[in-house]
């Protein structure tokens, strides 16, 4: 009886082998869980194993292509004209549509530099000293939030709020409460 059971099992150990492999040779992505399973149940998970390592080099192959055309620093002003016509044609709530326009950025990219740098109503000046002692008084009511506390402050984003602060602000009122 012991030695119909030992038989069964071999079988279905290469049974299962045979379907990973299939599965790995047709480009089939395998789970954690699948692989687990048949490196526990193979007497040959060696071979299994060399075939999900081309398998994985494979996939980082092809997501390495995908994201190659992503540009990373400084943008560039054909950048900026190429964002400017995505916003004029989809507005600004179609953000995961940008980098059809604009390639060599992301989604998110697009968004932040709208936001931050490209829209209109921002102020590029310097802040001025009501604004200074708006960003403290709400900072020591509202704590981090930058979205909420540039909301008071016409013109500008949460960035140059959480930059100001950080860069200036955040040192003078711990030197003022250090004299105290």
């Amino acid at each position: 009886m012991s030695s119909i059971i030992s038989s069964e099992r071999k079988r279905i150990k290469r049974v299962i082998i045979a379907e990973q492999i299939e599965n790995i040779n047709s480009g089939v992505s395998l789970k954690h869980s699948d692989i687990e399973d048949a490196l526990i149940v193979s007497s040959e998970s060696s071979f299994l194993q060399d075939m999900l390592c081309k398998n994985d080099k494979t996939n980082k192959e092809e997501h390495d292509q995908e994201n190659q055309a992503v540009c990373h620093g400084t943008w560039r002003k054909f950048e900026d004209d190429q964002l400017f016509q995505a916003i004029k044609e989809l507005g600004t709530n179609k953000w995961m549509e940008c980098p059809k326009y604009v390639p060599t950025r992301t989604a998110k990219q697009c968004r932040d530099r709208y936001i931050n740098v490209l829209k209109p109503e921002l102020k590029k000046t310097m802040f001025e000293e009501w604004e200074d002692m708006v960003i403290i008084q709400k900072h020591s009511i509202l704590g981090n939030k930058w979205s909420r506390i540039a909301s008071s402050l016409p013109g500008r984003s949460p960035n140059d709020v959480k930059n100001r602060w950080y860069s200036r602000l955040l040192n003078e009122t711990r030197k003022k409460m250090s004299n105290k």
